[in-house]
């Protein structure tokens, strides 16, 4: 990814209201909400249900060297709905505990982890304890990282897999694609988006079977992230499209939601019914409203 240089401070422009209860009808479109500036490089996001916060991971520095273990990264705090910034580096680098370049969080068994260009990390979300590198073996570049039925799933697009980790911490791979860069579940199945393939998988969570490709390849440039609403609608963002789609159920219907410069690795407020943006190269969010029609 590239990205500009980033702004100084953050400023807030709230747009209108969100709703919390929507018809379920297989058409849905997006209402900006809110916008908050002066993020840099900004990359993902994890909801804190019981601190009503939501965590975002700034890479930071040169953005020519965002998988560069620099030590400038850190995570900022806003509140929910995205109206407001509670802590601009809630954790940052310190002697001892370098912050990289976080890209993806996940909330997990009461610590907040963090995939940190080749490391994995996790942080007690009261943040009484340091720091910590959970052991991976040998890894490069980590993509996604998603909590689903008690384990930890992470994207290693280089060897194409996926390491599981477990609530008592045993560490597992299983089958993978080239290049994952988002991961969502639904249902019992895993999916993933992948940056030069563009494309969409389902994959099986146990590792037995092969990933199954969308054959939608051709309808993106650069895949960045996915989630995924209650009736199987898939959210998904195209990095260099700069665009936001959804994808019905039947996995061949695409529509576009919205344009959006550099639009990383999204995020579904599902008690809320709200899409978080992180535009990565113009050093912003975005939230929208997710309105069914």
């Amino acid at each position: 990814m590239k990205c500009i240089v980033c702004s100084l401070f953050f400023s807030v422009v709230l747009l209108s209201g969100c709703g919390t209860s929507q018809s379920v009808t297989d058409d849905v479109s997006l209402t900006q909400v809110s916008e908050l500036t002066g993020f840099e490089i900004p990359e993902s996001f994890a909801i804190d249900v019981d601190n009503q916060c939501v965590y975002v991971p700034n890479c930071a520095g040169d953005p020519e060297k965002s998988w560069v273990d620099d030590g400038d990264g850190f995570i900022s705090k806003i509140d929910n709905g995205g109206t407001k910034i509670l802590e601009k580096k809630w954790l940052a680098s310190r002697p001892g505990e370098i912050l990289n370049d976080p890209k993806s969080l996940a909330i997990f068994n009461g610590y907040l982890y963090i995939c940190d260009n080749k490391r994995l990390l996790k942080v007690p979300l009261d943040k009484i304890a340091k720091v910590e590198q959970v052991e991976l073996g040998t890894t490069e570049g980590l993509g996604d990282c998603l909590v689903y039925n008690n384990t930890l799933y992470v994207g290693y697009g280089k060897d194409n897999v996926i390491i599981k980790l477990d609530k008592e911490g045993t560490v597992s791979r299983i089958k993978g694609v080239n290049g994952i860069n988002g991961l969502a579940a639904h249902n019992g199945k895993l999916f993933a988006v992948t940056w030069g393939t563009h494309e969409i998988y389902e994959i099986d969570p146990k590792g037995e079977r092969d990933p199954i490709s969308f054959d939608l390849a051709d309808k993106f440039v650069n895949l960045d992230g996915i989630d995924i609403l209650e009736d199987g609608t898939f959210l998904i963002s195209d990095f260099k499209g700069n665009a936001i789609y959804s994808l019905k159920p039947d996995r061949t219907t695409l529509k576009k939601l919205a344009d959006i410069e550099s639009p990383a690795d999204i995020l579904v407020d599902h008690a809320r019914s709200l899409l978080y943006v992180p535009s990565y190269e113009e050093q912003k969010i975005t939230v929208y409203r997710i309105d069914r029609d």
